[in-house]
């Protein structure tokens, strides 16, 4: 593992540690006080603005980190267009407010799409000065960053709660959040935008994030189709178990992956040149998603139950088994967010495009065959469908780098059978204490699973010297 790699994943490591825990434990907090069926509310809000996003910070910025090097027109340029952007699909959710809130049946829903949307236009303007930073591997600058804005917000949405304010305490923590994370990033990357703006540049960027945008919202709507149905058929309750499910998940699942996909952008994209570089940069970043994302999402199945019990309370007792169904579908996301890096490091958004195009009615037959019996089916179907796109994905990636399907699973073997020992063992630790049971797992776990992996690559290492001799 190069310097590069080893730098980004230690700041990225804090960065997740430190922001994405904080953040991770006032989402808890707030859920345990405000209930599922708020947390449903601010769910469907939410996935209006991740659908936004995707279409404005998704596209340029991982344009202007592909190009690798660019200049004061490029940046300007870009800055402009994601701000008209932004304001363009601010207004136009603004017009739709009420509708939305009609269609869903939940009147409350219009107000706090109003007011949490504003997100995407402070967002937007730090598409350039992040990309800045990511390009000059100056990781440390947005940890910093993030996590006095997710600290002060933090404390904000304590106070707002205390104080009566319920689901909006939410709302306001992200708008003050994303505020101030704009704030400090504009000063750590010293760059203002100029009065310049260049159509030929546009249009040189157009040609690769234009795909990318695209494949941002096709991802996103694979991603979210889940929720903006579910708050259609079912109670806000259960939008808000689902909800809560994905956003503990993805918190276990982002928290990794997010290390890996930090550096793993860049680092492809700029190894890209050469391909044993590439090849090897790939199986490096590959392995360490695995090494991390198997044993804690397969672990944390384990103390599901305690976790809710602990952490939300009784309102939220129904949780586990969907939960669960989430948890590991979130392993093969993540492996396909490491290939998905590879083919947008190379300029191939649009083979990502295609691929997510594949995706979608997947996903969205899923839906309408488990949407017709319970939570815990549809959840199933998200489970399946999980795997059904990673290998979709894989199948597509392998035309940029030389890793099969079966290369990839031959690469999972060691990780697989450690956490499937951990598992098998774990599993028969029952404990009345909640508190000792929980605490004795997560240990137990993580020996067996350290000491199985260790084994493992020792007896592979003995097999590979002894067959070298003969």
């Amino acid at each position: 593992m190069n310097d590069k790699i080893k730098f980004g994943l230690v700041w990225n490591i804090l960065d997740k540690l430190i922001n994405q825990l904080l953040y991770f434990l006032i989402l808890i907090y707030i859920g345990k006080i405000i209930g599922p069926y708020s947390f449903g509310l601010i769910g469907v809000a939410s996935v209006f603005i991740t659908l936004s996003e995707s279409l404005i910070n998704y596209g340029f910025s991982q344009a202007l980190i592909q190009k690798n090097k660019i200049n004061n027109i490029d940046s300007s340029t870009i800055f402009y267009t994601s701000l008209a952007s932004s304001l363009v699909i601010y207004i136009s959710f603004f017009i739709l407010s009420e509708r939305i809130a009609l269609f869903y049946n939940m009147p409350e829903l219009s107000k706090i799409i109003c007011i949490l949307l504003t997100i995407i236009i402070v967002n937007s303007i730090s598409v350039v000065p992040k990309a800045i930073l990511l390009i000059d591997f100056r990781y440390h600058l947005i940890t910093v960053s993030n996590c006095i804005a997710t600290i002060v917000s933090s404390a904000v949405a304590i106070y707002l709660l205390n104080s009566g304010y319920s689901y909006w305490s939410f709302v306001y923590f992200n708008v003050i959040r994303a505020t101030l994370n704009v704030l400090f990033i504009f000063y750590f990357a010293k760059w203002l935008p100029s009065l310049i703006f260049s159509f030929l540049s546009l249009k040189e960027f157009a040609r690769f994030s234009i795909f990318l945008s695209l494949s941002g919202i096709l991802s996103s709507l694979v991603n979210n189709a889940y929720v903006l149905l579910i708050g259609k058929y079912f109670n806000p309750f259960n939008v808000g178990l689902f909800t809560q499910a994905n956003n503990i998940s993805s918190m276990l699942s982002g928290v990794l992956t997010s290390i890996i996909q930090g550096v793993a952008f860049p680092t492809l994209s700029k190894s890209k040149q050469n391909s044993a570089s590439f090849e090897r940069d790939f199986i490096t970043l590959f392995k360490a998603n695995l090494l991390l994302t198997l044993p804690v999402l397969v672990g944390f199945c384990l103390i599901s139950n305690e976790f809710i019990y602990i952490f939300l309370g009784s309102d939220w007792k129904s949780l586990a088994p969907i939960l669960n169904l989430f948890a590991l579908a979130k392993i093969f996301s993540s492996l396909s967010i490491v290939n998905i890096n590879a083919m947008n490091a190379v300029g191939r958004s649009d083979i990502f495009f295609i691929s997510d195009l594949l995706k979608l009615p997947i996903i969205f037959l899923g839906i309408i065959i488990s949407i017709q019996f319970s939570l815990y089916y549809v959840s199933l179907s998200f489970l399946i469908t999980s795997v059904i796109s990673y290998i979709i994905t894989v199948f597509f990636s392998k035309k940029v780098i030389n890793t099969t399907f079966f290369r990839q699973i031959k690469m999972m073997a060691p990780f697989v059978f450690s956490t499937l020992l951990m598992y098998i063992i774990v599993s028969s630790v029952q404990l009345e204490n909640i508190y000792f049971s929980i605490i004795s797992k997560i240990s137990s776990g993580f020996l067996i699973y350290t000491l199985s992996l260790i084994s493992f690559y020792k007896l592979d290492k003995i097999y590979n010297n002894g067959k070298n001799q003969f």
